[in-house]
Parts: structure tokens; C-alpha cells; sequence
């Protein structure tokens, strides 16, 4: 499911930022939302999940309060990460 950040994923997402003890960010490539591929990144930050949305344009959500992620997280960790826009927005997500 999650892995930590490989040298191409800190090339794809450089603005992913270490936790405060000095881990790397982690990454998953399995989610959907609305159907379509996914990454997720959780990072020093908080969670960005990146998308594409309806016109094939590049969407990405973020959600960087740290307890809410946290939550989200938690309450989201399971085999099969398939989500609608609806739910990232009632979680607190915000397009970027």
C-alpha cells in the first residue's frame, strides 16, 4: 500500500517534506478517485492527493492540518482506496 519516496518520487513531488524525526515521505500509486489513478502523498505537511479530474486536467486535493490528516488517515487505511471528490471535500480537503 504505502511505500517511502524513491529518488523518482521526490523528482515527481519535490515539494514533499520529511516528517519533523527526518522520514521520508510516503507515497501510494493504488487509490482511485472518481475512477480515475491516484497517488497519495503523506508527508511533513500533511496529505496531498493527486488526480485527474473530469477535462483531463491535473487535480490535486490537500488536506495539511496536521490531527484532521491524521484522522483521515486513520479512518482511511484499507486495501481498497477508492474515493469520490465528494468524500475529500467533506474531509476537509481543498483543491490546490
Amino acid at each position: 500500500m504505502f511505500q517511502p519516496f524513491t529518488e523518482s518520487d521526490q523528482e515527481i513531488f519535490p515539494g514533499a517534506e520529511p516528517f519533523s524525526d527526518g522520514r521520508d515521505p510516503i507515497i501510494t500509486w493504488e487509490a482511485t478517485v472518481d475512477g480515475q489513478p491516484t497517488a497519495i502523498v503523506v508527508d511533513g505537511q500533511g496529505i496531498a492527493v493527486m488526480t485527474t479530474g473530469e477535462d483531463n486536467e491535473d487535480l490535486t486535493w490537500g488536506l495539511f492540518d496536521g490531527p484532521m490528516a491524521a484522522r483521515w488517515l486513520a479512518l482511511n487505511l484499507k486495501s481498497d482506496l477508492t474515493f469520490v471528490a465528494d468524500e475529500l471535500a467533506d474531509a476537509g480537503f481543498q483543491v490546490l
